[in-house]
């Protein structure tokens, strides 16, 4: 049986006092004034001194205290109608590359966020993906995690050209036009912006393609970084124009020739 990753208390905390429902049936938060326990989306907001924080409703009860009446946490498992249920979540962990180390995120059917973490959006695409998916993310792997460690190995070391491991594409219908004309990019190779709006049938919208590449959140695998400029200069790369550099001279030689150093 799958063992729940236990959270960090700054992340329960978090998502107590921002009312977070996609972590109702994740934890349990107590308050030691009233002797209740409530979930993390209940509308009352204690001090932090009278508050704890608990894995398990069991370990609450067993604690001394009893269900809020207001938010009713022992209620479907604890989560609301249209949250997540039977403790699904997104597992999310640190993947180290050549080219600094990779946030990579992964629901129970394929990878779902990849992006280097000194990215300057990462704090919003990471927003972004809990609030569509309406589920929490843990500090955890699996399967898909983990595959991707495995192929990310072999393709820095110039000995994967086409990634297996299932994604999950989570925008727009219009961004995921985009996003799956960028996967047919083949490796090695480079497509301009306007020609990536040709592709999808929307030659006048350059601009929209060229956004829609740049809110892409699978970074590498979704290969934004072979979209250039319209006379192949280097633009438009939220992981840094020195690492799609990096990227392009890998996939065109095997290695990597010059320094990677930003």
């Amino acid at each position: 049986m799958e063992m729940k990753p236990r959270l960090a208390a700054v992340e329960m905390e978090r998502a107590f006092y921002e009312k977070d429902a996609s972590y109702d049936g994740v934890f349990f938060v107590a308050v030691k004034t009233t002797g209740i326990f409530c979930r993390p989306s209940c509308p009352a907001r204690p001090k932090r001194e009278n508050v704890e924080f608990f894995a398990t409703m069991r370990e609450a009860i067993f604690a001394g205290y009893r269900p809020c009446k207001r938010c009713h946490p022992t209620r479907v498992n604890g989560a609301p109608p249209g949250q997540a249920r039977n403790g699904a979540y997104i597992a999310a962990q640190f993947i180290e590359t050549p080219l600094g180390p990779l946030l990579c995120a992964a629901t129970r059917e394929g990878v779902c966020f990849v992006e280097f973490s000194d990215r300057r959006m990462l704090e919003y695409n990471y927003q972004v993906i809990r609030k569509r998916f309406r589920m929490p993310i843990l500090p955890a792997s699996n399967r898909y995690l983990e595959q991707l460690r495995a192929e990310l190995n072999c393709y820095f070391e110039g000995k994967l050209e086409k990634f297996q491991v299932p994604l999950v594409l989570c925008g727009t219908p219009f961004q995921e036009r985009v996003w799956n004309e960028l996967r047919k990019i083949p490796y090695g190779e480079t497509i301009s912006y306007q020609e990536l709006a040709a592709r999808i049938g929307e030659p006048k919208a350059i601009r929209a393609a060229a956004r829609a590449n740049g809110m892409n959140c699978i970074s590498i695998l979704v290969p934004c970084h072979r979209v250039v400029g319209k006379d192949g200069e280097l633009t438009g790369y939220g992981g840094g124009l020195w690492r799609k550099r990096l990227l392009l001279e890998l996939e065109r030689t095997g290695a990597f020739a010059g320094s990677i150093a930003n």
